[in-house]
């Protein structure tokens, strides 16, 4: 009897050590992913993520710029900051790949902070018709914007997804995979990951990059992955076939965006911070709008440029510019936005 007593209580402590031994290394790799993101982030460098790109974006503090683009990967890989320079516009590109409305709150707050003139929000048109989705990594500021719009609902997902935030391996399991995917097929000769500075940037190189890249990561034969110092990134390569996309009906407007995206407006607009709303470019879609959007969005600024397109050579894959079509866009976008912060 003892003897079974015994064997039970040292299966049990077992089973307690282990469980606290799994828990010292979670701890453990949650502090050296943190270390590594956050060294990785500095005035010129930034990992494409929510909290990296907002410490990059306020190591460069900058008051007064005339335009910040909130959005996505459409928006940090379309979007050339030194094209707007030489149309005499000083922006930041803000975006950062698999952003959402919902992600927003947080980018506004801390765009809010350094007074520009004009804060631009990219969307794509279609999901203003989509369901909320969650939240990636969120903030205490969007917490509290949830609060302040009186979304229980979001507030307590938010609150519960900040504090998964801080288990980093949980956060950044998706992001890990993908890594450890590119980093077992680097070893095949095509793919290639490599860190570089201006200096390693031969002068072929200088003629498609119009910022000093930090990271170049090639992905495929068909593309390449910049990323900048400045904040801006940009695609290298062109696809092989033009997408073929179905017609889309947008039926029900998703009611709960529209609020969200009027807040975020009202936000800014109450501290004196214009607004312009982008409907991206969505390459070759066929939307259908069987409903009132455009009543709904009364008293907004918006540009729908979902149907905007370029020819082949200026496309990287089914969603994205490359670097030649993110100038030509770039030079359109400016022009168009000059003239409304002129108006």
């Amino acid at each position: 009897m003892n003897s079974c007593t015994l064997t039970s209580k040292q299966i049990k402590k077992r089973l307690i050590y282990s469980f606290i031994l799994i828990i010292l290394l979670m701890v453990t790799l949650d502090g050296l992913l943190y270390f590594v993101i956050d060294s990785r982030t500095t005035k010129y460098s930034f990992v494409e993520e929510k909290q990296s790109k907002i410490k990059h974006f306020n190591l460069n503090y900058k008051e007064h710029r005339d335009i910040i683009f909130i959005g996505d990967s459409r928006t940090i890989f379309h979007i050339s900051s030194k094209i707007f320079k030489e149309n005499g516009l000083d922006i930041y590109n803000f975006g950062v790949s698999g952003n959402a409305l919902v992600d927003y709150p947080a980018y506004v707050i801390n765009a809010i902070n350094q007074q520009p003139k004009m804060i631009v929000l990219n969307l794509a048109l279609e999901d203003l018709y989509t369901p909320i989705g969650k939240a990636s990594n969120p903030s205490l500021s969007d917490i509290l914007f949830y609060k302040d719009i009186g979304n229980s609902e979001l507030f307590m997902e938010n609150i519960y997804k900040w504090l998964f935030s801080y288990h980093m391996v949980y956060n950044y399991s998706e992001a890990l995979v993908i890594k450890s995917k590119l980093l077992y097929d680097s070893f095949e000769p095509q793919i290639k990951i490599t860190k570089t500075n201006s200096s390693s940037v031969n002068k072929s190189s200088k003629i498609e990059y119009d910022c000093t890249p930090f990271i170049i990561q090639k992905i495929n034969r068909n593309k390449t992955i910049v990323k900048c110092k400045n904040g801006d990134g940009l695609l290298l390569g062109n696809i092989d076939e033009l997408p073929i996309r179905k017609p889309k009906t947008l039926r029900v407007l998703n009611k709960l965006k529209i609020t969200i995206l009027k807040e975020l407006i009202q936000e800014a607009n109450d501290k004196n911070i214009e607004v312009v709303v982008i409907f991206e470019p969505i390459l070759y879609n066929q939307y259908i709008i069987e409903n009132n959007l455009f009543d709904e969005l009364k008293g907004i600024k918006f540009l729908n440029l979902s149907d905007y397109s370029l020819d082949k050579k200026f496309i990287v894959d089914a969603g994205h510019f490359n670097v030649y079509g993110r100038k030509v866009y770039s030079e359109f976008l400016a022009k168009k936005l000059k003239s409304k912060l002129n108006d």
